[in-house]
Order: C-alpha cells, then sequence, then structure tokens
C-alpha cells in the first residue's frame, strides 16, 4: 500500500509594504529640507505639499529634526584622530602625502638644484659674449732700428689703433702718432706710458666714449 505525502504548503506571500510617508513624499522633498530648492519651486513645493496634511505633518517634522541639528555645536576632531589619519595615509602613500616637511630637515635637493643652475648659467653668460675685436695697429709709424718704438708699438696695440700724427711736424729725436682709445681704458694708458721715459703724452682729447691721445715717442 502506497502512501503518499501532502506537498508542503507554500510560504504565503509578503503583503504589500504600505508605503511610509517618507517614501511617499515627493522627491523635491530632499532640495526643500536642505533649503536648495529657488524660491519659485519651493513655494510651488509647499503649496502641493499643503495638499496632503500627512506629507506636510511628516515634513515639517524632519524639518524641524533638521534644524535642531543644525544648531547643535560642532565638535573638532580629537588630534590623536588626526594624526592617526595622517599616518595611515603617508604609509599607504609612501610618503607622498603628509610627508616630512621642509622645514623638518635641510632641504639638499633644492640646494643642489639651485648650484646646478647658477653653473649653467654662468657657462652660458660667458659662452654667449663675443671675443673682443683685434685691433689694428699702422706699422708705418714704428718703421725705425729702435728699441724704444718696438716697445711702444706693442703697448699701444693693445689700446687702439695709432697712426702718423700729421698736425705735428716731423722731429729728429721724436715719433709723433694719434689714436683713438677708450675712454675707460685711458687712466690704465697713462699709467703704461708714465714707465717708459722713451714716451710721453702730448694730448687728450675727449669725445665720448673714445678719447683722442697724442702720444710722443723717443726714436
Amino acid at each position: 500500500m502506497s502512501s503518499s505525502k501532502d506537498p508542503t504548503p507554500a510560504a504565503p506571500a509578503p503583503e504589500p509594504r504600505e508605503p511610509d510617508a517618507v517614501d511617499a513624499l515627493e522627491p523635491d522633498l530632499e532640495a526643500w529640507l536642505d533649503r536648495q530648492l529657488p524660491p519659485q519651486d519651493a513655494a510651488r513645493f509647499e503649496a502641493r505639499l499643503s495638499e496632503d496634511p500627512e506629507k506636510a505633518k511628516e515634513a515639517k517634522t524632519l524639518a524641524q529634526v533638521l534644524a535642531t541639528l543644525r544648531t547643535l555645536p560642532r565638535d573638532a576632531a580629537p588630534n590623536d584622530l588626526i594624526r592617526g589619519v595622517e599616518n595611515d595615509i603617508r604609509a599607504r602613500s609612501k610618503g607622498r602625502y603628509f610627508g616630512y616637511h621642509w622645514k623638518h630637515r635641510f632641504p639638499y635637493e633644492a640646494l643642489v638644484s639651485s648650484v646646478l643652475l647658477v653653473f649653467a648659467l654662468i657657462v652660458w653668460v660667458s659662452s654667449s659674449q663675443p671675443a673682443p675685436p683685434l685691433m689694428a695697429i699702422d706699422p708705418k709709424p714704428f718703421v725705425t732700428a729702435s728699441s724704444d718704438l718696438a716697445v711702444a708699438a706693442r703697448l699701444l696695440g693693445d689700446y687702439g689703433t695709432f697712426r702718423h700724427d700729421t698736425e705735428i711736424p716731423e722731429d729728429a729725436n721724436w715719433v709723433h702718432v694719434v689714436g683713438d682709445v677708450e675712454t675707460t681704458r685711458m687712466e690704465a694708458l697713462r699709467s703704461e706710458v708714465s714707465l717708459y721715459p722713451s714716451m710721453r703724452m702730448d694730448g687728450e682729447e675727449p669725445l665720448g666714449q673714445t678719447t683722442r691721445v697724442r702720444i710722443a715717442i723717443r726714436k
């Protein structure tokens, strides 16, 4: 004789949950509670809310709760908590965030970078300056067998181009030359000429950035 078991009765379907007052509120409620609705939209929302006393009561209750929360004092987080969070972030980021500040150690990297930058600037300035032009010297005034004239030729050649001074008559004992020298180098020229008894300065004529110099050289 076979026996059959009664099938297990199915679990009763859950009764549909009645939406509470919060679920039934309109999507604008959150913006209205946060005071983010524009004045015109807020007025329209409050007008619609007044048509449903249950929704209006729930909304006013939430608004009162939020107003009370806004009046509560805000306590700062404890220092231990802040330091703990910073240490955790520093460890996770391997020192990229909340790492050691430059005030806590000598900035060696910045010092090395500054030295290299200064060195590169010096090299650039030195290489960018053009070489001074070579100054020509007229050999005609010095074509004579005299060591004094040879010395004068070498000395004056460092200051400019000198030529025969045609404004002074020929002299049996002296050779007269004239040339233009940079005014900033006149003091050096005077000092060098004063070292040689066989040379003398006969005149100086300022021309602005240069000075016309007349020099007599013993033959």
